[in-house]
């Protein structure tokens, strides 16, 4: 179920007592030390699995879902990197294309 199906559903005549008392998000979980939960590894360190969740549901909340691109940008990056792509190793030989591609790569 997607974000828009739930507020359809929530947003439905029938679901008014729901309504009237949703007014928040409970999340049961500890942060502390003890309770183990830390090993959960994330880009800022380690934090419990409750902060993480909490954070999918404000990030959906605020943002709402991540739409795929379009299928004809999809397409022209594919198109546009198999160019440059053969034009590096047109232009250079092998073994220094392959090089250039692979820090081309790591910086992108």
């Amino acid at each position: 179920m997607n974000l828009d199906e739930l507020k359809k559903l929530l947003q439905s005549p029938e679901n008014e007592l729901i309504n009237s008392s949703l007014h928040s998000v409970v999340v049961i979980g500890g942060s502390y030390r003890e309770g183990h939960d830390y090993a959960n590894l994330t880009p800022l360190g380690e934090m419990p699995g409750a902060l993480i969740i909490i954070n999918a549901i404000r990030t959906l909340l605020e943002y709402g879902e991540i739409k795929p691109l379009p299928n004809w940008l999809n397409v022209s990056t594919y198109v546009i990197l198999l160019i440059l792509m053969s034009l590096v190793l047109a232009r250079f030989c092998y073994g220094l294309g392959s090089i250039i591609l692979g820090v081309f790569v790591l910086v992108v």
